[in-house]
C-alpha cells in the first residue's frame, strides 16, 4: 500500500514544473528573439555603408525605447534549458528530427520520384515513353516497290484490282503518260513475239510515288510491267544482281510465291518484269529488251 499523501507530493511538483517549463519557453524564445535582432541590425549596415558614409556604421549606445519595447535582462544562451519534448517540437518546425545521439537528421519524407509519380503528366509522359517503341514496332512495315510488285501482280491478274482495260498500245500508253503529267513513260515492251499483248493499265501510288503499271496476257503466263523514277536505292535486299557487260547494266532477281520479279534502270526510270515465267526466261527476256545507256 503507498504512503499517505505520496500521489499528492508528485502532482505538487509536476504543477511547480509548468511555470518553470513556461519560464524556459519564454527566456528561449526572447534570446532568440534577439539574435533575429543583431542579423537583421547587421545586415540594414550593409547599404547604408555605401551611402556616402565612408566609417563604420555606429549605432546609439543608449537608445530610449518605450517601455513596451524594453526587453528583460535574460541569461546567457548557455544557461538556458528547454525541455525535451518542446525542443523536439522545434525541431521538427524546422525540418528536422533530433536523434537519440542528440544529432539531428533531415526529416524523412517522400523523394522526389514518389513526388512527380503522384502527378498525372509526369505518370502520363512515362506510359508515353514506354508505348512508343512498342507501338513502332507493331506498326505493319511499309513495302519497298519491287517487293510490292510481287504482291500487286496478282492481284491484277485475278481482275482483284481495277484497271483500265486497254488493247491499243498506243492509246494505252499515252494514257499512263497523262495520268503522271508527262514526267515519265511506260517502257511499252513488245511481247508479242512470246505470244503476250497490254490489255490495260494503271497508277499505282507508294508514299507519294506514282507506278504506272502494264498488264500483258497471251498465250504465256501473264507478265506486269512496273515503271516508276528511282535509283539503284531501291534495290531489296534480298535482290541477287546480274550484270550485262556488253549493254551496261544491271540486273536484279527476286522472288516470293513464285512469283519472280527482274528489275533494271534506264536513266531516271526503273522497270521490273513481273511474272510466274521460270526465272532464266524473265531475265533473258529483260535483258533483250532493255536499252544501253548512250556511250560515254
Amino acid at each position: 500500500m503507498s504512503a499517505p499523501g505520496c500521489g499528492h507530493g508528485q502532482n505538487h511538483r509536476a504543477i511547480e514544473a509548468v511555470p518553470r517549463r513556461g519560464a524556459a519557453v519564454a527566456r528561449y524564445t526572447s534570446a532568440m528573439n534577439l539574435k533575429l535582432a543583431s542579423v537583421v541590425l547587421a545586415l540594414l549596415s550593409l547599404p547604408l555603408a555605401g551611402c556616402g558614409n565612408k566609417g563604420p556604421l555606429v549605432l546609439p549606445q543608449n537608445p530610449a525605447p518605450a517601455e513596451a519595447d524594453v526587453l528583460p535582462m535574460l541569461p546567457p544562451m548557455d544557461d538556458v534549458t528547454v525541455p525535451a519534448d518542446l525542443r523536439k517540437k522545434i525541431l521538427l518546425g524546422l525540418g528536422s528530427v533530433p536523434e537519440q545521439s542528440g544529432i539531428p537528421k533531415e526529416r524523412e519524407g517522400p523523394g522526389w520520384l514518389s513526388q512527380l509519380a503522384l502527378r498525372p503528366v509526369f505518370v502520363f509522359a512515362l506510359l508515353l515513353l514506354l508505348l512508343l517503341p512498342a507501338v513502332y514496332l507493331m506498326r505493319p512495315k511499309e513495302l519497298s516497290i519491287p517487293l510490292f510488285a510481287l504482291e500487286n501482280h496478282q492481284k491484277i491478274v485475278e481482275r482483284s484490282l481495277a484497271y483500265v482495260a486497254e488493247e491499243n498500245e498506243e492509246k494505252l500508253k499515252a494514257e499512263l503518260l497523262r495520268s503522271v503529267e508527262g514526267r515519265f513513260a511506260p517502257m511499252g515492251y513488245d511481247l508479242s513475239m512470246m505470244g503476250l499483248r497490254p490489255v490495260g493499265g494503271t497508277v499505282q501510288e507508294i508514299s507519294g510515288r506514282k507506278i504506272l503499271v502494264t498488264l500483258y496476257e497471251g498465250t504465256a503466263p501473264s507478265l506486269t510491267c512496273y515503271t516508276f523514277l528511282g535509283t539503284e536505292g531501291d534495290v531489296p535486299k534480298e535482290a541477287a544482281l546480274f550484270t550485262d557487260p556488253e549493254k551496261r547494266i544491271d540486273f536484279y532477281t527476286f522472288s516470293r510465291g513464285g512469283v519472280n520479279g527482274v528489275m533494271h534502270r534506264e536513266g531516271k526510270v526503273i522497270c521490273i518484269l513481273v511474272s510466274k515465267l521460270p526465272m532464266p526466261e524473265l531475265l533473258a527476256l529483260a535483258r533483250s529488251k532493255a536499252q544501253p545507256p548512250p556511250p560515254l
